[in-house]
């Protein structure tokens, strides 16, 4: 059955159609586009077979079109080869838990192997990025994310989190997400129960998949009903065991989710960063590895004054509760629990996005797992769970994305050895080292530009910021990144400077004309003030930008029957 499927495909792809969502152009940084073949490399497809030896990997249409012996393979005319002799082809990284903080960060994952993401915190913003990469103009990983989170306190300044106002509002709120784009619904708060199912049958009407938290309110057996996939090995020890638990515990926790056909995402590279964050001396978390590629608003998001982190577990604290927690990943993973390999990275401090998955690799081996279970966490089995969104990927198969790892060591002898990467496919287009290198340095010499206009503002304000501004942009450069000004800014709203949150916005509106998300966190500080008619005013000009942002229309709608009520 799958060597007929197959053929079929190979078929399909060299009869010259157009694969289901292919680019409208191939992405910028990209150093092969087209026909590609790697020749003469080891293939780890993360099927049945193990590796095939001396193969040769041929994609085209961003699919894999031919697998087969190096001395059979006739390669396609034009096509871009790339010699793997040496070295092991495997299904690019998936990183199943992330906070995408902007572009730059899809090029970091690009950078590290990362080909597929997904985001748990989702705004239009997302669903933006999401169409830039599909078309082709911005290079980055294929993009999966949920909606907004739903939480019990969201903020009114974010886009990524929301609150449901009563269960009667959550069927629309959930079908506005299903509208929208949106893959999955993400819970996040502690949610008494009736809430939690009024969102569990919202998201089956919609046929939108729940991952997340597990509500305190809520048993896990109640979550593994609703066929929530679980967000964080964490939840299981902070709210189903709530204390470190016996092995016996965990067995028996482990047998009741592989009987419910349930997922867990690992996501224990957290508490390394939980215990550097409280350490007494915060240098070696601020001079971390990969802290080079982070710009300025992030990394003073790691220092101790402004890391969230700091306080909520000494750092013997998290050493425990990581090794608890590298106990029940063992646990459910032995006991054939779908394990997913996720970070967290994003905005969370001490976490560096792509690079933190090979740590997360390597913790999840330090429990016991395989280098090559390990490596399926982060290909396969991710695969499978999209595997509904209509796409076959994770896998070094006819048919596939062409999503792939040359990398120049055996990852299944050390799992360390994912980082020895040689070159990355991302849906048919190859970065070799160079390509992946400039695209780092893009984006170091734009962080490096977003810390002098950071530096201007802080220092003098709007006059400096403006003039930082009308400086590069003499020099046809962007003067500053928008979402970590977009960061600085929710800083001064959270210190009651509401008045230079939003003077910070508008100057970083001026750079952006038609982006829209400045304006709907000044809607947000303006709704939050009492101010209806300033807020309404504010989500005018992002529906002026982006006319399909659903939550903006949702929440100008109420407004202005909020007006309206108030003048009776």
């Amino acid at each position: 059955m799958k060597r007929t499927f197959a053929a079929a495909l190979t078929a399909l792809a060299l009869s010259g159609c157009a694969s289901v969502g292919a680019r409208d152009a191939p992405p910028p940084g990209a150093g092969c586009v087209g026909d590609v073949a790697v020749t003469h490399v080891t293939v780890l497809p993360m099927t049945d077979a193990s590796e095939l030896r001396d193969q040769t990997v041929v994609t085209s249409e961003e699919r894999i079109v031919r697998i087969g012996p190096s001395n059979d393979i006739r390669l396609p005319r034009d096509a871009c080869v790339i010699d793997g002799s040496g070295r092991f082809l495997a299904p690019g990284l998936a990183d199943a838990h992330v906070h995408l903080f902007d572009e730059g960060d899809l090029a970091l994952y690009l950078r590290f192997g990362v080909t597929s993401v997904l985001n748990m915190s989702g705004s239009h913003m997302h669903l933006r990025l999401r169409g830039e990469l599909e078309a082709g103009r911005i290079d980055g990983p294929t993009l999966y994310t949920t909606g907004p989170m739903l939480k019990i306190d969201a903020s009114p300044l974010v886009e990524f989190e929301e609150t449901p106002a009563a269960v009667d509002d959550v069927a629309p709120l959930i079908a506005s997400y299903r509208t929208a784009g949106y893959d999955f619904v993400k819970v996040w708060g502690a949610f008494q129960p009736e809430m939690y199912e009024a969102i569990r049958d919202a998201a089956n009407a919609e046929h939108m998949p729940m991952t997340g938290h597990i509500p305190r309110a809520v048993s896990l057996d109640r979550v593994l009903a609703a066929g929530q996939s679980i967000g964080h090995v964490e939840e299981l020890l902070n709210k189903h065991f709530r204390t470190i638990p016996a092995a016996a515990q965990m067995d028996e926790t482990a047998t009741r989710l592989a009987r419910a056909g349930a997922t867990v995402t690992t996501t224990l590279v957290v508490y390394e960063a939980i215990a550097a964050g409280n350490a007494e001396d915060p240098a070696p978390l601020l001079s971390r590895s990969g802290a080079e590629f982070m710009d300025p608003v992030r990394l003073e998001m790691w220092a101790p004054g402004a890391n969230r982190l700091r306080g909520v577990r000494n750092p013997e604290q998290a050493q425990r509760a990581l090794a608890a927690m590298q106990a029940i990943t063992l646990s459910v993973q032995s006991a054939g629990v779908r394990l997913l390999a996720g970070t967290d990275a994003g905005e969370l401090p001490g976490l560096v996005p792509g690079l933190d998955l090979h740590r997360e690799l390597e913790l999840i081996v330090q429990a016991g797992v395989s280098p090559e279970d390990a490596l399926r966490a982060a290909t396969v089995n991710f695969g499978d769970y999209i595997s509904d969104k209509g796409d076959r990927f994770g896998v070094v198969e006819i048919g596939a994305r062409a999503d792939l790892l040359l990398l120049d060591a055996d990852p299944r002898v050390s799992i360390a050895n994912t980082r020895a990467i040689r070159g990355v496919m991302a849906r048919g287009a190859y970065y070799d080292r160079a390509a992946l290198n400039a695209l780092v340095s893009r984006l170091q010499q734009r962080n490096a530009r977003t810390a002098g206009y950071v530096s201007a503002f802080s220092n003098g304000g709007v006059t400096q910021g403006a003039e930082y501004i009308a400086a590069q942009q003499a020099l046809s450069q962007e003067p500053t990144a928008m979402t970590p000004t977009l960061f600085m800014a929710l800083g001064l709203a959270q210190r009651s400077d509401l008045s230079g949150a939003e003077a910070l916005l508008r100057q970083v509106a001026s750079v952006y004309p038609n982006r829209e998300e400045p304006w709907f966190i000044i809607a947000g500080i303006h709704r939050a003030t009492g101010d209806a008619s300033g807020a309404i005013a504010a989500l005018d000009e992002v529906l002026a930008r982006a006319p399909d942002h659903e939550r903006a229309r949702r929440e100008r709608a109420l407004l202005v029957e909020q007006l309206q009520y108030s003048s009776h």
